[in-house]
């Protein structure tokens, strides 16, 4: 795994194009809770999504997103989930924001119509290698 960046600093590098997610395929969304070591009873939600591109030589672009405050997905077999045609990233409220089938990618503002989204607190990539098969 190489680690690539976090918070603010992976922000700017998928704002400024450095980190390519457009045309990508979402390969994976893993959604679990994990106990804060030390803290009994205190408990993260994480969301861990994989991007597989051509791009990425083999290996998956790997996101792991916490202090999540709203996720939803929707998949229905005539709706193309796993394809990123389109994204908004935004900041708000102290918060990111991430659609990966928003209304419209160039808009500022949050919609209510933006679909398969996250509001979180923290996120960060890595590069991984492929899945084993087995």
């Amino acid at each position: 795994m190489i680690y690539l960046a976090k918070d603010e600093a992976l922000f700017e590098l998928i704002k400024n194009g450095k980190i390519a997610l457009r045309d990508s395929k979402i390969k994976r969304i893993n959604v679990f809770i994990e106990e804060i070591e030390g803290f009994e009873g205190s408990e993260v939600l994480y969301i861990e999504i994989d991007f597989a591109d051509r791009s990425y030589l083999g290996q998956y672009l790997r996101f792991r997103f916490s202090g999540i405050n709203e996720f939803s997905f929707y998949h229905h077999y005539t709706h193309n989930f796993r394809y990123v045609e389109n994204f908004t990233l935004l900041k708000h409220e102290n918060q990111y924001y991430f659609s990966f089938d928003p209304e419209d990618e160039r808009s500022l503002t949050i919609s209510e119509n933006d679909q398969d989204i996250i509001l979180f607190e923290n996120f960060e990539a890595s590069m991984v290698e492929p899945f084993l098969k087995g």
